[in-house]
């Protein structure tokens, strides 16, 4: 008979409910999702402008790089302080949210329930903005199984952008983690991690400033134990494509389109593919690279990780690796085998180029 409050809502809405949101600014609240949705009967809560069902996405968010956020446009809350709470938490499965905007928290979404829909969600400037020493912001977190992001976009999260922390069977769609933030990047753009398999990233696009020189950044990456997932069909700018540690095997990356902007900066070693400390068996086909200092960077490094049952940090770059048809265009190097241990045995093996191109390679 009357709207009920946004607290409310996210704590009494059942399997079956459908909570339309009206575009606003709603606070600085911590959400939580109380109940869990059901397979065919999920939770939805679904942002509009004016009228339910006005605001709808399609291969990409609806807010653009340049856009500010717009509480007239679709429901937003805002932080008090980003250096600490969670705009929306849910440990629930079959939850769907669409239409939102959260900004100033720590974290921005964390999601730990399975099944779970992430559609057109912006989050922005997460963790501490100018302090070059703070690097806890993270936009969305996702720990549950089979959890479809899509048409969402973060926007300086100074940790993480995306992370798959686990998860697996996942979908990450037609997203974008841009940073411009000068002294404090975003540190990781899209990230598996922890173990998560079988995920796919498809239609994405990442995105660094090229004057954030306090670290390289790390664009699509894989870590500890990420196996057999895919990246496909997606950019990125000054940032690249990274596997680090023994446990990150048997991934695809396919039509992935990566472009440096000076290829004789040191800043720049990471517009490129790296494969660190053990990384083996993954796949780089159909690979463009504009504009590098190294195409491909074998690399070891003390990352001071153990993982679960061991220590994964190998003492080498990676082995058993497949380059298939990339094209490199404007290159200081092809090829860097480099390792920060010194007086180190370092060896990457067994790697293979296959059909490649290299043009203006200094």
């Amino acid at each position: 008979a009357s709207a009920w409050s946004l607290e409310y809502a996210f704590s009494a809405a059942a399997a079956g409910d459908v909570v339309y949101i009206k575009a606003g600014n709603y606070g600085s609240p911590q959400l939580v999702v109380d109940n869990s949705g059901m397979s065919g009967s999920p939770i939805k809560f679904i942002g509009y402008t004016n009228t339910p069902g006005d605001l709808v996405s399609n291969q990409g968010s609806t807010f653009t790089y340049g856009d500010q956020l717009d509480a007239s446009k679709m429901p937003l809350i805002s932080g008090n302080s980003s250096l600490s709470g969670v705009g929306i938490f849910s440990d629930e499965d079959y939850v769907e949210i669409h239409n939102f905007q959260i900004t100033n928290y720590q974290f921005g979404y964390v999601t730990r329930g399975s099944r779970a829909v992430l559609k057109n969600i912006i989050v922005s400037d997460c963790g501490e903005q100018n302090n070059d020493s703070s690097n806890t912001g993270k936009g969305i977190h996702v720990y549950g199984d089979h959890t479809t992001v899509e048409d969402c976009f973060v926007l300086n999260a100074n940790s993480e952008g995306i992370n798959l922390k686990g998860a697996s069977y996942c979908n990450i769609l037609d997203t974008a983690v841009y940073s411009d933030n000068i002294p404090n990047p975003t540190g990781y753009y899209i990230l598996i991690s922890a173990g998560g398999q079988h995920n796919v990233v498809d239609g994405c696009t990442i995105y660094r400033d090229k004057d954030a020189d306090i670290h390289g950044g790390h664009g699509y990456v894989m870590k500890d134990l990420a196996s057999q997932n895919i990246f496909r069909n997606s950019k990125s700018y000054n940032t690249g494509i990274e596997v680090n540690f023994s446990g990150v095997s048997d991934n695809v990356f396919e039509n992935i389109e990566i472009y440096g902007s000076n290829s004789e900066d040191s800043g720049e070693f990471t517009s490129n593919i790296r494969v660190i400390n053990g990384a083996h068996d993954n796949i780089f086909r159909d690979i463009t690279i504009q504009d590098c200092r190294y195409a491909v960077n074998f690399h070891d490094f003390d990352d001071a990780f153990v993982g679960e049952g061991g220590d994964r940090d190998k003492q080498e770059g990676g082995s058993n690796n497949r380059f298939i048809r990339l094209n490199v265009n404007l290159a200081k190097n092809i090829i860097g085998a480099t390792s920060k241990e010194g007086g180190a045995a370092t060896f990457s093996n067994n790697n293979t180029f296959e059909d490649c191109s290299f043009t203006d390679v200094t």
